[in-house]
């Protein structure tokens, strides 16, 4: 009998690395700073009519509070690869234990050094480590909230890049099937070397599309293409490659430059009847990497080529936005018959 079940993908729960903020990053240090002066702010009002010496408290509470969670913490995050085989029930029961721990370690510390009267007046041992207790299953459960926003959040931006990549993907491949079609008829060995070239296209067309390739590997996804064309444009299409040899160690989201590379053909080169160069440049400035691809503009109204839809001019967009965020952008200029299409994107490399 056949089996029907149906395959579900498996409930993902956030890691313990994921699960903790790093108070090193300072977007959640300053979170963190946030949030420990309206504790403060509470428990200071909330005893201000009695408090012996009420603005000292404040100074205090933000101190303790301050190091109670630092403390906890940077604790959490030291012990986070033991926490790997844990369940999440098991992580939170430790994780608001320890915190219980390090409350009563601070507290007795504090009432040794300072005071009686602003310990007794301000931390009362009790509800101190009550407060503690309440606050930290509060922060637990937003970080468990926050974690599990995140992870459903990278899911989604995977399954829309490997969306828009599929899209991709058999349009070239397509386009250089019907290449190399046309020349078994006329050269044999060309067809031969472009089935060759073919492979290593869909190869990089086949790579997990969650992982960044190196511009050296764009390029030359971008030249095994080319090369197929040539067979084809022979003469009518000259090439000019001007990539600065740092940028070739950064990296770009897969299928960035060949659908760009191909465009510059279909678009610009082909539809003129006297064909045209295509320039590809890189280079970097203020630790950021740059590609422009030019091509020459025919006059579409002696054409029969339509002008695209830029469906793959938005893929290629939307992508950069999702692995860069602001730190990428494409920009496109029309400049003497010249079509240019500029890719920006952060330069990892160790020199500029």
């Amino acid at each position: 009998m056949a089996n029907n079940r149906i395959e579900t993908e498996p409930s993902i729960q956030p890691s313990a690395a994921e699960l903790f903020p790093n108070l090193c990053e300072p977007r959640v240090f300053a979170g963190f700073l946030f949030s420990v002066v309206c504790i403060s702010l509470a428990v200071a009002a909330a005893r201000w009519p009695w408090a012996p010496y009420p603005v000292t408290g404040l100074i205090v509470t933000v101190v303790v509070i301050t190091l109670i969670g630092s403390t906890w913490n940077m604790s959490l995050r030291a012990l986070t690869p033991k926490f790997t085989e844990f369940t999440l029930s098991k992580l939170y029961a430790i994780a608001w234990l320890l915190l219980i721990a390090i409350s009563v370690v601070v507290l007795g510390i504090l009432d040794l050094l300072i005071s009686n009267d602003i310990i007794h007046g301000q931390f009362a041992l009790t509800p101190a480590l009550l407060l503690a207790a309440a606050v930290g299953g509060l922060a637990l459960r937003y970080y468990h909230i926050h974690a599990n926003w995140q992870l459903n959040l990278e899911r989604g931006q995977r399954a829309y890049s490997q969306a828009l990549a599929a899209r991709i993907r058999p349009h070239f491949l397509f386009n250089t099937l019907n290449t190399i079609a046309e020349l078994t008829r006329s050269d044999a060995e060309a067809a031969e070397r472009s089935v060759e070239d073919l492979a290593r296209l869909y190869r990089m067309g086949l790579a997990d599309i969650k992982h960044r390739v190196s511009v050296a590997d764009e390029i030359h996804t971008a030249k095994s293409y080319l090369n197929i064309e040539q067979y084809r444009l022979g003469s009518r299409m000259q090439q000019s490659w001007e990539v600065d040899p740092d940028l070739l160690s950064s990296e770009l989201p897969i299928l960035t430059l060949q659908p760009l590379v191909e465009n510059a053909v279909y678009h610009g080169i082909e539809p003129c009847p006297e064909g045209g160069m295509l320039s590809i440049q890189g280079w970097i400035v203020d630790r950021h990497g740059f590609l422009r691809v030019t091509n020459p503009m025919p006059d579409f109204k002696r054409s029969n080529r339509q002008v695209g839809n830029n469906i793959a001019m938005e893929n290629i967009r939307q992508r950069l936005e999702m692995a860069f965020g602001n730190n990428a952008n494409m920009r496109v200029h029309k400049i003497d018959n010249e079509y240019q299409v500029t890719l920006r994107f952060p330069y990892i490399g160790g020199k500029n």
